[in-house]
């Protein structure tokens, strides 16, 4: 699910959206190995990872500093060597979701970025669907809903 606004006026509203937390966004992967938790909270800051540009990393313990980054999982399925997950992001940090699933040991499958061989090698593509966005028309007013089913079937 992508957004595009249509003029300067509905992309400032939709951005403040966004930034002010309003939209709701839940999207589906498929990550590496089985999620032990049927359902949790990482609530883990990030920081850019200024060795490696343009990458990101979650803070390290009793560091000071980086973005507060929170993110709601939910297993849908375990598989033979994967699992299927549910994130909801409160917030929208560059790469929180692979960042935050990476943190969990757990990648993404198919993630050329964030990935290791083998979970570059388990699928052909980033296993990364944005699934549903709830936010309001920027003209409207009108509570709008757009969801897309994932395409992870075994």
């Amino acid at each position: 699910i992508m957004v595009f606004a249509r003029n300067k006026k509905a992309e400032s509203h939709l951005k403040t959206q966004f930034q002010d937390r309003q939209s709701k966004k839940v999207y589906i992967a498929e990550v590496m190995g089985h999620v032990q938790q049927d359902q949790g909270i990482i609530d883990l800051a990030i920081v850019p990872d200024t060795e490696h540009p343009p990458y990101q990393k979650t803070l390290q313990a009793g560091k000071t500093g980086g973005k507060s980054a929170l993110t709601h999982y939910r297993v849908l399925e375990r598989r033979e060597n994967s699992t299927l997950v549910e994130l909801s992001p409160e917030t929208g940090r560059t790469h929180q979701l692979r960042v935050h699933m990476l943190a969990l040991g757990h990648a993404i499958l198919g993630d050329e970025f964030y990935g290791d061989a083998e979970v570059i090698k388990a699928k052909p593509r980033l296993c990364l669907h944005a699934q549903s966005l709830s936010l309001t028309h920027p003209y409207s007013g009108k509570s709008l809903f757009f969801s897309s089913k994932h395409p992870f079937t075994e």
